[in-house]
C-alpha cells in the first residue's frame, strides 16, 4: 500500500515521533518549496527540507491511493493520513499499520514488526553511523537533552577501534 510505505520512509527518513506524524496534513507539504511542516511537542512548528523519496511516496499516496474529500461538513479533509472511515488516522491505528507493515517487509510474524518508536531509534542510530554530528540529529529529532541522542550513539560497535586504527 501507497500509505504504509509513505508512513514508514517519514518515520525512518525524519525521525519523527508518531504523534508528528499523525498531526500532517496536506496543506503541511509545499513541494514547489521543498518543504513541509510538522507539529512538534509543546506547539512547536518546524519546516523540515523533503528529499526526492519522500515526496515521490507522498506523491504517489495521495494521487493513488488517499480518498479524495470534498465535503465541506469533514472534519479532517486535511489530515495527510486518513483511516478507511475518511477521519484522521489514530496514534494506535499508525502504530499497529507501522507493526504491520515492518514484519511483512521483513518476513517476520505481524507481532514482530518495529513500532514507530523503533523506527525513530533506527533512523538516528543510521543518521550518527553516517557520520552525522550528535548534535544535527538532537536537533532533527528534537530532543531537549544532548544526553537522550547519545543513546543513539551508544549502539556504534567498535568506534575506538575504529578510532585508534584510523
Amino acid at each position: 500500500k501507497y500509505r504504509d510505505r509513505a508512513i514508514v520512509v517519514l518515520f525512518l527518513t525524519y525521525g519523527l515521533r508518531v504523534s508528528e506524524l499523525q498531526q500532517l496534513n496536506l496543506s503541511s507539504f509545499n513541494f514547489s518549496r521543498g518543504e513541509f511542516r510538522i507539529y512538534r511537542k509543546r506547539g512547536k512548528e518546524v519546516l523540515m527540507p523533503i528529499n526526492k523519496t519522500c515526496e515521490r511516496v507522498i506523491k504517489e499516496y495521495v494521487e493513488n491511493e488517499r480518498p479524495n474529500i470534498h465535503s465541506e461538513d469533514v472534519v479532517d479533509k486535511d489530515a495527510l493520513f486518513l483511516s478507511l472511515q475518511k477521519k484522521r488516522m489514530t496514534i494506535r491505528a499508525i502504530r499497529n499499520l507501522t507493526k504491520k507493515y515492518t514484519s511483512h517487509v521483513m518476513g517476520l510474524d505481524k507481532d514482530n514488526g518495529f513500532s514507530p518508536h523503533k523506527l525513530r531509534a533506527t533512523a538516528a542510530t543510521s543518521l550518527i553511523q553516517q557520520g552525522f554530528s550528535i548534535y544535527d540529529v538532537q536537533n532533527l529529532l528534537d530532543h531537549d537533552n544532548i544526553t537522550t541522542t547519545q543513546l543513539y550513539a551508544a549502539h556504534r560497535k567498535d568506534v575506538k577501534r575504529e578510532i585508534v586504527k584510523n
